[in-house]
Formats: C-alpha cells, sequence, structure tokens
C-alpha cells in the first residue's frame, strides 16, 4: 500500500476512533463496553494499516510507544503531520 492510500484509510479511521472514544465518555454503563470495543477494534485496524505500509513508522512522533497507552494522542499527531504533508 502506498502513503497516500495508507493516509486515507487513517483519516477515516480517526473519524471513526474519535467518534468511539467520545460515545464511550459520554455513554451509560451498559453501552460503554460497545464504544470501548469498537475503539480497540479501530486501533487494530490501525495497526494492519501500519503493516501494509512501514513508511508510516517514519511519521510517528514516539517510535516504540505508538500503540501503547497514549495512542489518541499519538494518533492525532500522526494525523496533524500527514495533513500537513498534504498527500
Amino acid at each position: 500500500m502506498d502513503l497516500k492510500d495508507a493516509y486515507d484509510q487513517l483519516k477515516k479511521a480517526n473519524k471513526e476512533y474519535h467518534i468511539a472514544v467520545n460515545c464511550e465518555q459520554r455513554a451509560k454503563p451498559r453501552a460503554k463496553k460497545q464504544f470501548h470495543e469498537e475503539a480497540k477494534r479501530i486501533e487494530n485496524d490501525v495497526w494492519n494499516i501500519f503493516q501494509s505500509c512501514p513508511v508510516l513508522y517514519e511519521y510517528v512522533p514516539y517510535k516504540g510507544e505508538f500503540f501503547t497507552s497514549f495512542f489518541e494522542r499519538d494518533f492525532d499527531v500522526l494525523m496533524d503531520t500527514l495533513d500537513n504533508m498534504k498527500l
């Protein structure tokens, strides 16, 4: 996969991820699990995109920490970096 295709998929995943996280924070206890699982699924999708386009690792803000507890922050920084590149 080339960088442009990966960027397009990441952009969509970023939007879906933020929706899932925001819904999880606002949801009633019974529904929180559903949104949490959706956010985790999207994290796995992002991982798969990275596996398909390893050049993305060059744009990760903190190498070796992207898929840790700071995923949301790092994902936003990555998307800002890619947005500024105007792919």
